[in-house]
């Protein structure tokens, strides 16, 4: 069992986090009035909005979420540009069976990503993605570069990048210990909510997290916890990325961090805005991982700006 695949896994769920203890992090606008469509790709169905007009942005939300994750951005972001938010493969309202495969990796959901974009005939598209979103987008844009006109990240958890900070072995260790371990052995009990809780409260170090989030967000949650379970207990898959890869992607790219989120989330950002040859790089005022729903304004007026920029 590796240290660099054990804490991959344990960032993949981290979508729609909360600011400190006595603030909260939620999303109290509404669902758009707006059919859901479907679109198949790689041999399942994937959900997803599509909303105004004008060049194509396509939101990629993180673990334990779905294309809800974005409602505070939609309205805003579909005045001037076709708007995409779809749920990626195991999100709600997807097919949620079991996976039988060892090949759920982020390969495969920027494989998703990469034909969805063709499906619907979107190229080049503005790439919006948050933690395993921004890693999925990340590696789909490494595929085929020619499909992305902009990259926003959100924090991925692109973790081979520690491998560049002096410190990244150790916050592995730590993390593994503190959230991985116990989340696991709660999966493996049948204890779920538990398992979401201990995974939660290690990484962001607040263990009574679960008792402070309102009850529409643990649901979302819990609707979207499929692809967090089979992670946790499968480690033999990775996406592994060098400074080499990174060096090559030449397209414009922003990247988004909270002031307040982890140590290892701003050590990778830190990481990639180092070896980008073309990044920007904007920090949320308080804001933890959560970024979009934490402090929603910024965000969406730093990320029209980067986009305005490169129509």
């Amino acid at each position: 069992m590796k240290t660099n695949l054990l804490i991959l896994v344990l960032l993949l769920s981290l979508s729609a986090c909360f600011k400190s203890e006595t603030e909260q992090a939620v999303n109290t606008q509404q669902e758009p009035e707006t059919e859901l469509k479907t679109v198949f790709v790689n041999g399942d169905s994937l959900h997803y909005l599509d909303i105004g007009e004008g060049e194509p942005i396509v939101f990629v939300h993180g673990g334990i979420g779905d294309y809800r994750s974005w409602m505070g951005q939609l309205d805003t972001f579909s005045t001037n540009y076709q708007i995409i938010a779809y749920s990626r493969r195991y999100a709600y309202p997807n097919r949620q069976d079991y996976p039988d495969s060892p090949d759920v990796t982020g390969d495969l959901h920027a494989d998703d990503l990469v034909e969805l974009i063709k499906k619907l005939d979107l190229a080049p598209v503005h790439l919006v993605g948050h933690s395993y979103g921004a890693l999925t987008s990340f590696l789909a844009t490494l595929k085929e570069p020619e499909l992305v006109r902009s990259l926003t990240l959100g924090e991925p958890p692109v973790m081979h990048m520690l491998d560049y900070d002096p410190s990244g072995e150790s916050i592995r260790t730590q993390i593994v210990q503190k959230a991985f371990e116990p989340s696991a052995e709660a999966f493996r009990n049948g204890e779920d909510e538990r398992a979401l809780a201990l995974f939660l409260g290690g990484v962001l170090n607040d263990t009574i997290i679960m008792s402070e989030i309102p009850g529409e967000v643990k649901q979302e949650w819990m609707e979207n916890l499929m692809e967090l379970k089979w992670q946790m207990l499968n480690t033999n898959w990775s996406s592994p990325v060098d400074s080499t890869d990174v060096q090559g992607m030449e397209l414009p790219v922003l990247l988004v961090a909270g002031d307040r989120s982890p140590e290892f989330l701003i050590a990778i950002q830190q990481q990639l805005d180092r070896f980008l040859p073309n990044s920007e790089y904007t920090t949320l005022t308080n804001s933890t991982h959560g970024l979009h729903h934490n402090n929603p304004e910024q965000f969406n007026q730093e990320v029209l700006e980067f986009i305005s920029k490169h129509e």
